[in-house]
């Protein structure tokens, strides 16, 4: 442990020795990326099939993906699927700071099956090698959620099964469009033909669209279209899109919709989940019942149709006249362990679709995965087998490597709580904290006990979920057990926010959703309040649960030392507060804390993250994190030898969206790794100082393993120096070694 005094130079040779930081910096030290292997986990919100098998998944929260039945690196025999969007697969405009998303659509072309379009970021590509390569077409940006409910609906392109230049695309309030040229021009069919779609919010069902394979093909296009508009209808063309026709008695309101290989038109709609059938002109209703999300018959049998209800079969044998089911099911994952034996009464089902390739195999994109059975012809139970390997979609919340004890990485994520990333090249068994639980949790923060960095904390519970599973493991992390309570917050809708542990028994939990503040002196046994907040402080906490504030802090060498950052002290001021009594009573320990009558983060705080560093009591660091653009913003990285009262700015370092610590450098001073992703010299990447913030090695381009997602998580391997761990927005996490 290094004195106040001696920390107090480094601070001065900080700040001097990075005048010209893009000088003291250094790019590629042979650090190489590699995907933490979690595993799918996120909602996969459909799936395209070409005839020879080629497939393709959509994801909400980053990108899609493309089966390789060839790769085998990921851990699976039969194969793994790879990102559809990446640096090198986008144009050079569309990918990097701040595109990150989900993708709204994407499909396969059916008779020519190295092409693929897609719908991402309000703009239709095209990709002639399986989206190894992408090409922006020339179709007018239309906005398009991939995370609203009606992204599991579809399809919103349309490929023809003759041409695969002859594509409709449907927006969701923008109106229905059409290229004869594989989208070097797109026209939109007019509102006289198709009524634009009804939807209040903008992000409705829009137009989905599906071709008629049994029409004729004329000047090499299929001339049989249905194309739907949300709210009021499903209308036909005969001509190829010269002129549409109203099919009267038709839904108005509608999910998904396909035509079979004899020309039968099967769409679910969104009043009740019910399943309509259209044959020969006439609209009929089917008795395949309710809450169905999602039809598809077999290529090989016109008569096995299916509907899927959150992952049970509706299941008919004669062409939807007479239907058994829903089918009982179970689920088996050889390739990731942990989404067999994760808790779920249903599958949240998005679509189905069978692979012509195989006789008799239905795939299901689903909220945690890629699945596939051999369905039955009645009413028997289903097993779905997971072909999951190699998608990654959680978002990763916080990543921490205790200074101690095991000293594994943990991981706390959205719809999961935690993992033990331990093995980061093999999949997990399990997830903690608990599988019992109600509706999907959430890890919103993770902590290791400075005193013992065995035990490490979680909060843990879902939006409105009635069952909260935050709690502790005494194994660093391969065993978890929730706390005996948890803070009441009086029946108010409180979850996300911040936790720190101190010592095994002495944890401090802060609320976001403007919630409270609260600590335990018996492992979670019981917790108080403090009445009124801290220091007196009822706002400038935590505000909502989707923003990732880390603003509290143990102390990683003074016994019951916790730190807390509030943004709403005074007029746009902030303050740091410590305690040193467990959470009993605090200080106030600065007061518009950057000095010179300034605040840290101005009066709206977003994305804040207070750390202790390890070996150094009273060494703390803090980021106002990242912001929307333009980059980088006015923020800096902040660091305190004395507690937080006085704090300095690294200097040439800016916008800071995460930070952690590392394995000090061998034979080195034994400082800790300084971890940052951020700006250096005006440069973005993933950076580390093994000299104290002296200077920095820039040990990626921002973008590791070829994402372009953003991070939210960073933090060295505390035993293996230039080890570090990586968590992204929807994408899962990446690990580096040197």
């Amino acid at each position: 442990m290094r004195s106040v005094t001696s920390l107090i130079f480094a601070l001065i040779v900080c700040i001097a020795g990075v005048a010209a930081a893009a000088a003291n910096s250094r790019t590629g030290d042979g650090t190489t990326f590699a995907p933490v292997r979690i595993g799918a986990g996120g909602f996969i919100r459909g799936v395209s099939i070409a005839p020879d098998g080629t497939k393709v998944v959509k994801t909400d929260t980053y990108g899609a993906w493309t089966f390789d039945p060839r790769a085998h690196d990921c851990g699976a025999e039969a194969g793994c699927w790879r990102q559809c969007v990446t640096m090198a697969s986008m144009p050079a405009r569309d990918g990097g700071l701040g595109l990150n998303a989900g993708v709204y659509e994407i499909v396969v072309a059916p008779n020519r099956t190295n092409v693929f379009y897609m719908y991402f970021n309000g703009r239709v590509y095209v990709s002639g090698d399986r989206c190894a390569t992408w090409t922006r077409t020339a179709f007018p940006a239309a906005a398009a959620n991939p995370n609203s409910a009606e992204n599991s609906w579809g399809r919103y392109i349309a490929v023809d099964p003759a041409n695969a230049d002859v594509v409709f695309a449907g927006t969701p309030s923008n109106g229905l469009y059409f290229t004869a040229n594989g989208g070097a021009s797109w026209s939109r069919i007019p509102t006289t033909a198709i009524p634009a779609a009804a939807r209040a919010d903008g992000q409705g069902g829009g137009n989905i669209i599906a071709f008629d394979p049994t029409s004729a093909v004329a000047g090499g296009a299929t001339q049989g279209v249905y194309a739907s508009s949300y709210g009021v209808g499903v209308f036909h063309t005969a001509d190829g899109g010269k002129t549409w026709a109203a099919i009267p008695s038709s839904p108005t309101t509608m999910r998904h919709m396909i035509v079979d290989q004899t020309g039968v038109v099967w769409l679910v709609d969104n009043s009740e989940g019910s399943l309509h059938r259209l044959e020969s002109g006439e609209w009929s209703q089917t008795d395949a019942g309710s809450g169905l999300n999602g039809v598809a018959v077999n290529p090989a049998n016109a008569k096995a149709v299916y509907a899927i209800q959150n992952g049970a079969l509706v299941v008919s044998s004669d062409g939807g006249r007479r239907w058994t089911g829903p089918t009982r099911f179970s689920r088996v994952a050889a390739d990731i362990p942990w989404l067999q034996t994760t808790n779920e009464n249903y599958m949240t089902a998005a679509d189905i679709a069978f692979d012509p390739s195989q006789s008799n195999v239905l795939y299901f994109a689903e909220g945690v995965g890629v699945w596939r059975t051999n369905p039955p012809t009645r009413d028997r139970p289903v097993i779905w087998n997971s072909q999951s390997a190699g998608v990654e979609q959680l978002v990763v919340n916080e990543i921490v490597s205790p200074w101690g004890g095991r000293g594994d990485p943990v991981a706390a994520v959205w719809d999961r709580c935690v993992f033990d990333l331990s093995q980061p090249a093999r999949y997990p068994k399990s997830a903690g904290t608990t599988n019992d639980y109600q509706r999907i949790p959430s890890g919103w923060s993770v902590d290791w006990a400075s005193s013992d960095p065995s035990t490490i904390v979680t909060m843990c519970h879902g939006v409105d979920n009635p069952t909260d599973t935050s709690g502790y493991s005494s194994d660093g992390g391969a065993t978890w057990t929730t706390f005996d309570s948890v803070p009441n917050e009086g029946g108010a809708a409180i979850f996300g926010g911040c936790i720190a542990a101190s010592s095994p028994s002495n944890f401090l939990w802060v609320s976001s959703n403007h919630g409270g503040q609260f600590y335990t002196l018996d492992g979670g046994a019981n917790w108080t309040q403090l009445q009124g907040g801290i220091g007196g402080q009822t706002s400038g906490w935590p505000w909502a649960y989707y923003v990732n504030d880390q603003m509290c802090a143990a102390d990683r060498v003074a016994p019951h030392t916790f730190y807390v950052y509030n943004f709403g002290v005074g007029a746009g001021g902030d303050a740091i507060f410590v305690s040193r009594d467990g959470g009993v009573s605090w200080t106030q320990q600065c007061n518009r804390c950057a000095g010179g009558g300034s605040s840290f983060t101005g009066p709206i705080s977003y994305n804040n993250l207070l750390r202790a560093e390890p070996g150094r009591a009273g060494a703390l660091f803090f980021t106002a994190g990242r912001t929307a653009g333009p980059h980088p913003n006015a923020s800096f990285l902040y660091r305190s030898g004395d507690g937080g009262a006085t704090w300095s700015t690294v200097a040439g370092v800016r916008e800071v969206w995460a930070f952690g610590f590392g394995a000090p450098q061998p034979h080195g001073s034994g400082i800790p790794a300084v971890f940052i992703v951020g700006w250096v010299g005006g440069e973005f990447g993933v950076w580390r100082s093994d000299d104290d913030c002296a200077n920095w090695n820039r040990i990626s381009d921002g973008y590791p393993d070829g994402s372009f997602d953003g991070i939210n998580a960073i933090d060295g391997d505390s035993r293996v120096w230039g080890t570090v761990y990586i968590g992204f927005q929807g994408s899962g996490a990446a690990f580096g070694r040197k």
